[in-house]
């Protein structure tokens, strides 16, 4: 299976080296950094280039097999992702403590090893906690303990999966309407204020809730399937205010270390596909395939949006 033309087609303009400058100076202008343009000239290329590299990672996941695809597929988000990174910090990587993955997960799997069960721990210092503050704004993750079931159950694209194996659904669909969201009645109003603030409008009208000027570019809880397909999970926690590109980005990490460094467990899984772990993973493989591109290009058309010197 080959990538869609149309998910690389929204990055053209960033093979335009004239372009990238601009875009890049902007941005470091609107952020008010010191010498944007000269900053800008200098991460030019590396953007550039960390854009292609990681469609190249996606290329050829698209066409390998299972056993590496998620070597390649991790490696293909972290490029991408230090792309997204230069937009707000043309200094990158300014020490070694960020040069790291920044997430641990143990090394020897216990027996009777499930996916869905395994944790990883995201460290203080690295790549991880960088994207996560520079990007999204999300902090204090450092220590925090996570596990692959519970990132699994935030994505929209692998609920109706997991319907075979649990009674709940784990996301429920809302409908943007312009700048107003609406939702089923039986989310917690409390919920609700805790993941958008406190200034927004809420209603209620026949058995929805009604949310006024919603931020089309906000990031969570909000998951997004498809350009019309808009979900928020059903029972909110700390783990569904994870920016969904770091969701992606925890998933392939620990699959690319289970793939290099447990290659018995992950052949047998591979073979015989003995528990759930195979079709949740399989199934994952492959919408991350198209839906890692597609939010990092989302993120930087929203850069675009707001600034109104590159429209």
């Amino acid at each position: 299976m080959t990538l869609p033309i149309h998910i690389w087609e929204r990055g053209y303009r960033f093979t335009s080296a004239s372009y990238v400058n601009k875009y890049l100076h902007d941005h470091y202008e609107t952020l008010a950094l010191p010498n944007p343009t000269l900053q800008a000239r200098d991460k030019s290329t590396a953007f550039m280039y960390y854009l292609e590299h990681g469609k190249s990672y996606y290329s050829l996941s698209s066409t390998s097999p299972l056993e590496i695809k998620p070597l390649l597929l991790f490696y293909g988000l972290t490029h991408l992702l230090k792309a997204a990174l230069l937009t707000v910090d043309p200094f990158y990587p300014d020490s070694t403590s960020v040069l790291a993955h920044g997430v641990s997960t143990r090394k020897k799997k216990k027996q009777q090893y499930l996916f869905f069960q395994d944790e990883v721990k995201i460290q203080r210092n690295g790549l991880c906690t960088h994207l996560s503050e520079k990007l999204f704004h999300v902090k204090q993750l450092e220590n925090k303990k996570i596990s692959m079931g519970d990132l699994m159950e935030c994505l929209p694209e692998l609920d109706k999966l997991f319907y075979y194996f649990r009674p709940t659904k784990g996301t429920t669909s809302v409908t943007v309407n312009g700048d107003t969201l609406l939702m089923p009645s039986n989310i917690s109003i409390q919920d609700i204020k805790e993941s958008f603030g406190d200034d927004l409008e809420i209603k209620w009208n026949n058995n929805m809730i009604s949310i006024q000027r919603y931020n089309k570019h906000l990031v969570f809880p909000i998951r997004s399937h498809s350009d019309t397909d808009i979900y928020i999970p059903s029972k909110l926690s700390y783990i569904h205010f994870l920016p969904h590109l770091i969701i992606h980005y925890l998933l392939l990490y620990n699959l690319s270390m289970i793939a290099r460094y447990e290659t018995e467990w992950w052949g047998n899984l591979i073979r015989s596909s003995p528990t759930h772990d195979y079709p949740l993973i399989q199934s994952f493989l492959q919408s991350t395939l198209y839906s890692g591109p597609s939010l990092i290009f989302d993120y930087l058309e929203s850069n675009q949006e707001k600034n109104p010197l590159l429209e």
